[in-house]
């Protein structure tokens, strides 16, 4: 296959995906309530974490919350694409690439996601937060889930907020 197919299938997919999201994105849809206490940032959590709930999944990135109060938000969540598989696979999907990485998790809420590589790129956006997104990542700490919520806690009290967009059930 030459390159340029190989280009434009991947575009495809790319598109198909956005498509997907665009059409299945409830239109009611209203961000959790975030409360702040002391410096790290937590949402009001009424489940607790189940492995298996975040393992085979796919979430879009909504938010990320810093201790002082700011927030970074993507202007397309669905270019954001956090997916999980079965064993200890973590793929990211930016508006600039996709980065293929790992994971390990125990049955408590710990969560740590290591060492991204690149496994291919795009031309990246002017406004693109893909650098944060990624250095946001790498320091997670443990991970909450609230029905269709994912929420990862990073090491300095930050929090990003993420939708299910499928799970592979």
């Amino acid at each position: 296959m030459h390159k340029n197919s190989w280009i434009i299938l991947i575009t495809l997919v790319l598109l198909g995906i956005s498509a997907f999201v665009y059409f299945t994105w409830p239109s009611d849809y209203k961000a959790p309530e975030v409360r702040t206490t002391g410096t790290t940032v937590l949402p009001d959590i009424t489940t607790a974490p189940d492995d298996k709930v975040v393992q085979d999944s796919a979430w879009a990135w909504k938010y990320t919350k810093l201790p002082n109060g700011s927030t970074v938000t993507p202007d397309e969540p669905s270019d954001y694409l956090l997916a999980f598989d079965t064993t200890t696979k973590v793929v990211a999907t930016t508006d600039c690439g996709t980065y293929i990485g790992s994971f390990t998790t125990d049955n408590s809420s710990d969560l740590s996601l290591v060492a991204f590589t690149q496994s291919d790129t795009k031309t990246c956006p002017t406004d693109s937060v893909e650098k944060s997104y990624k250095s946001a990542l790498l320091q997670t700490n443990s991970y909450n889930i609230d029905q269709n919520e994912l929420h990862l806690v990073l090491k300095d009290g930050s929090l990003m907020s993420f939708t299910r967009q499928y799970a592979n059930k």
